[in-house]
């Protein structure tokens, strides 16, 4: 009981940071790729919870993988 209860406080205050970050990092940023001449523009807390995400899943990817090796 008092598990789910401390889950359930840290998806809270991850989820309150997340909005304070989104917040106060609203300024774009262009991302473009060397031989191209085309820009993207994005906001950062966009670009920073993109990149966090595909980090996560990449992450799930090679443990899955590693588990898959080990058995």
């Amino acid at each position: 009981m008092i598990i789910g209860f401390i889950k359930k406080l840290l998806i809270l205050i991850i989820f309150f940071a997340f909005i304070v970050f989104s917040i106060s990092n609203k300024e774009n940023i262009a991302i473009g790729l060397l031989p191209f001449n085309d820009k993207l523009e994005i906001p950062v807390f966009l670009f920073v919870v993109i990149l966090l995400f595909l980090g996560g899943l990449l992450g799930i990817i090679f443990v899955k993988i590693s588990n898959l090796f080990n058995k």
